[in-house]
Protein backbone atom coordinates (compact mmCIF):
# COMPACT_ATOMS: atom_id res chain seq x y z
CA UNK A 1 0.00 0.00 0.00
CA UNK A 2 1.14 3.49 -0.80
CA UNK A 3 0.62 4.80 2.74
CA UNK A 4 3.11 2.24 4.08
CA UNK A 5 5.71 3.13 1.44
CA UNK A 6 5.32 6.84 2.16
CA UNK A 7 5.71 6.22 5.90
CA UNK A 8 8.90 4.24 5.21
CA UNK A 9 10.27 7.04 3.03
CA UNK A 10 9.43 9.52 5.78
CA UNK A 11 11.29 7.42 8.33
CA UNK A 12 14.37 7.22 6.07
CA UNK A 13 14.40 11.00 5.46
CA UNK A 14 13.98 11.71 9.17
CA UNK A 15 16.79 9.27 9.98
CA UNK A 16 19.10 11.07 7.55
CA UNK A 17 18.15 14.43 9.05
CA UNK A 18 18.76 13.19 12.60
CA UNK A 19 22.14 11.71 11.66
CA UNK A 20 23.26 14.99 10.11
CA UNK A 21 22.04 17.06 13.05
CA UNK A 22 24.52 18.06 15.74
CA UNK A 23 24.98 15.42 18.40
CA UNK A 24 24.11 17.86 21.17
CA UNK A 25 20.45 17.63 20.03
CA UNK A 26 20.34 13.83 20.26
CA UNK A 27 19.01 13.39 23.78
CA UNK A 28 16.76 16.41 23.76
CA UNK A 29 15.22 16.39 20.30
CA UNK A 30 16.39 14.10 17.49
CA UNK A 31 15.75 10.87 19.40
CA UNK A 32 12.12 11.99 19.93
CA UNK A 33 11.78 12.98 16.26
CA UNK A 34 13.10 9.58 15.18
CA UNK A 35 10.81 7.79 17.64
CA UNK A 36 7.76 9.58 16.23
CA UNK A 37 8.76 8.87 12.62
CA UNK A 38 9.27 5.19 13.46
CA UNK A 39 5.94 5.12 15.26
CA UNK A 40 4.18 6.44 12.14
CA UNK A 41 5.75 3.68 10.07
CA UNK A 42 5.06 0.96 12.65
CA UNK A 43 1.42 1.93 13.13
CA UNK A 44 0.53 2.13 9.44
CA UNK A 45 2.34 -1.16 8.85
CA UNK A 46 0.31 -2.71 11.67
CA UNK A 47 -2.88 -1.35 10.13
CA UNK A 48 -1.88 -2.75 6.76
CA UNK A 49 -1.26 -6.16 8.33
CA UNK A 50 -4.72 -6.26 9.91
CA UNK A 51 -7.27 -8.10 7.78
CA UNK A 52 -10.67 -7.44 9.35
CA UNK A 53 -13.23 -10.24 9.48
CA UNK A 54 -15.63 -8.36 11.74
CA UNK A 55 -16.29 -4.82 12.94
CA UNK A 56 -14.04 -5.22 15.97
CA UNK A 57 -11.03 -6.04 13.79
CA UNK A 58 -11.93 -3.18 11.45
CA UNK A 59 -11.87 -0.88 14.47
CA UNK A 60 -8.44 -2.21 15.46
CA UNK A 61 -7.21 -1.37 11.95
CA UNK A 62 -8.71 2.11 12.24
CA UNK A 63 -7.09 2.56 15.67
CA UNK A 64 -3.66 1.79 14.17
CA UNK A 65 -4.27 4.35 11.43
CA UNK A 66 -5.36 6.91 14.01
CA UNK A 67 -2.26 6.29 16.14
CA UNK A 68 -0.07 6.66 13.06
CA UNK A 69 -1.79 9.93 12.21
CA UNK A 70 -1.38 11.17 15.79
CA UNK A 71 2.35 10.44 15.70
CA UNK A 72 2.54 12.22 12.36
CA UNK A 73 0.87 15.32 13.79
CA UNK A 74 3.15 15.23 16.86
CA UNK A 75 6.18 15.02 14.58
CA UNK A 76 5.48 18.43 13.00
CA UNK A 77 6.16 20.68 16.04
CA UNK A 78 9.29 18.71 16.91
CA UNK A 79 10.62 19.22 13.37
CA UNK A 80 9.83 22.94 13.62
CA UNK A 81 11.78 23.10 16.87
CA UNK A 82 14.75 21.32 15.29
CA UNK A 83 14.58 23.60 12.25
CA UNK A 84 14.58 26.71 14.46
CA UNK A 85 17.58 25.38 16.39
CA UNK A 86 19.47 24.53 13.20
CA UNK A 87 18.85 27.98 11.72
CA UNK A 88 21.18 29.43 14.35
CA UNK A 89 24.03 27.60 12.63
CA UNK A 90 24.83 29.05 9.13
CA UNK A 91 26.44 25.80 7.91
CA UNK A 92 23.36 23.81 8.86
CA UNK A 93 21.11 26.07 6.81
CA UNK A 94 22.69 24.76 3.61
CA UNK A 95 21.46 21.21 4.08
CA UNK A 96 18.56 21.44 6.53
CA UNK A 97 16.27 23.61 4.36
CA UNK A 98 16.03 20.98 1.63
CA UNK A 99 15.70 18.10 4.07
CA UNK A 100 12.93 19.75 6.08
CA UNK A 101 11.08 20.64 2.88
CA UNK A 102 11.20 17.03 1.65
CA UNK A 103 10.01 15.77 5.02
CA UNK A 104 7.15 18.27 5.14
CA UNK A 105 5.98 17.15 1.69
CA UNK A 106 6.07 13.52 2.84
CA UNK A 107 4.13 14.42 5.99
CA UNK A 108 1.44 16.16 3.92
CA UNK A 109 1.23 13.19 1.54
CA UNK A 110 1.07 10.66 4.39
CA UNK A 111 -1.64 12.62 6.18
CA UNK A 112 -3.74 12.61 3.01
CA UNK A 113 -3.12 8.89 2.38
CA UNK A 114 -4.10 7.93 5.93
CA UNK A 115 -7.28 10.04 5.70
CA UNK A 116 -8.22 8.47 2.36
CA UNK A 117 -7.48 4.97 3.67
CA UNK A 118 -9.75 5.54 6.67
CA UNK A 119 -12.53 6.74 4.38
CA UNK A 120 -12.10 3.79 2.02
CA UNK A 121 -12.05 1.37 4.96
CA UNK A 122 -15.26 2.85 6.37
CA UNK A 123 -16.98 2.17 3.07
CA UNK A 124 -15.35 -1.23 2.51
CA UNK A 125 -15.97 -2.61 6.00
CA UNK A 126 -19.42 -1.21 6.74
CA UNK A 127 -21.08 -4.51 5.90
CA UNK A 128 -18.87 -6.65 8.12
CA UNK A 129 -20.68 -8.62 10.79
CA UNK A 130 -20.40 -7.56 14.37
CA UNK A 131 -19.87 -11.23 15.07
CA UNK A 132 -18.61 -13.07 18.08
CA UNK A 133 -14.91 -13.22 18.60
CA UNK A 134 -13.97 -16.81 17.90
CA UNK A 135 -10.67 -18.11 19.10
CA UNK A 136 -9.27 -21.47 18.07
CA UNK A 137 -9.28 -23.83 21.02
CA UNK A 138 -7.13 -26.90 21.32
CA UNK A 139 -9.39 -29.95 21.69
CA UNK A 140 -7.30 -31.39 24.54
CA UNK A 141 -7.52 -28.12 26.44
CA UNK A 142 -11.27 -27.94 25.91
CA UNK A 143 -11.72 -31.53 27.12
CA UNK A 144 -9.60 -30.80 30.18
CA UNK A 145 -11.78 -27.81 31.08
CA UNK A 146 -14.92 -29.87 30.65
CA UNK A 147 -13.51 -32.60 32.95
CA UNK A 148 -12.78 -30.03 35.66
CA UNK A 149 -16.38 -28.82 35.62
Amino acid sequence: MLFVDTARQLEVKVLNLCIRSPKRYTFFLTSEIMRLASMVHNEVRSANNTYPRNKHEAQIRRDHLTEGNNALMNLIPKLVLLYDALLENPEAQKWCDGAIEEISLLIAAEKKLIRNTKRADAERYKSLPTGDLLFPVDDALQEENEDQE
